[in-house]
């Protein structure tokens, strides 16, 4: 308790206190933190009229302690969590990321190559598993209509050249007959009247590469 005056009335101290001399860090009232202390001052009044002031300083070192060792409890939990969220973020990259990454490079490669026989090797029997075999399964489907594809190829480039041939040996029959045709022409143009029979039928007979050839005029 202190006097109107400042003076201390009453006083309480702390035993590792005793003794020391009394310096107040507040003279007014309110409250006021220093470095390591508190101090809280409240008039006392009676009747309106103040009598004196209570006024409580505690030592802070105690609270900053048991702060320091709060944070430091804070700081030990994260450790331990980022070492635990460092272990399991380890084993799901051996579990899930690392199928992953191959699945991937099998695909550049079957991208790069068109090699549709390759399979992609199954590590497990999670959800990664059943991806890995959506992949083999689209694969498998991509191979047999490859395999379609390069079989109607096949038949159609066989009709191709059937149909090839046969129009060659069409043209080549055209064009013995256009010769045949020729010769003959060729061979009557120069003659006339009854003359015209023979020279008709020697022509037809060169032409059609026989000995003889009968023409009748009926």
């Amino acid at each position: 308790l202190v006097a109107p005056d400042g003076k201390p009335l009453a006083r309480y101290e702390r035993w590792d206190e005793k003794g020391n001399p009394f310096t107040p860090l507040l003279t007014t009232t309110g409250f006021k933190f220093s470095k390591n202390r508190l101090a809280v001052r409240r008039p006392v009044r009676f009747d309106g009229e103040e009598l004196g002031s209570v006024y409580i300083e505690t030592d802070l070192s105690a609270l900053h302690a048991r702060v320091m060792r709060f944070l430091g409890a804070i700081i030990g939990i994260m450790t331990l969590a980022l070492l635990i969220v460092f272990a399991v973020s380890s084993k799901l990259q051996a579990v899930v990321s690392k199928p992953i990454l191959a699945l991937a490079t099998l695909a550049k490669s079957i991208s790069r190559d068109k090699d549709y026989r390759v399979r992609a090797e199954r590590q497990g029997d999670d959800e990664v598993g059943v991806l890995i075999d959506g992949f083999n399964e689209m694969l498998g489907e991509i191979e047999t209509r490859d395999a379609m594809l390069e079989q109607n190829k096949q038949a159609l480039e066989l009709e191709v050249a059937k149909q090839t041939a046969e129009l060659l040996d069409v043209n080549s029959e055209l064009q013995e007959s256009q010769q045949r045709l020729t010769a003959i022409v060729e061979g009557t143009a120069s003659t006339t009247g009854g003359e015209f029979f023979d020279a008709l039928v020697t022509s037809l007979a060169q032409a059609m590469g026989m000995r003889w050839v009968m023409v009748s005029a009926n």
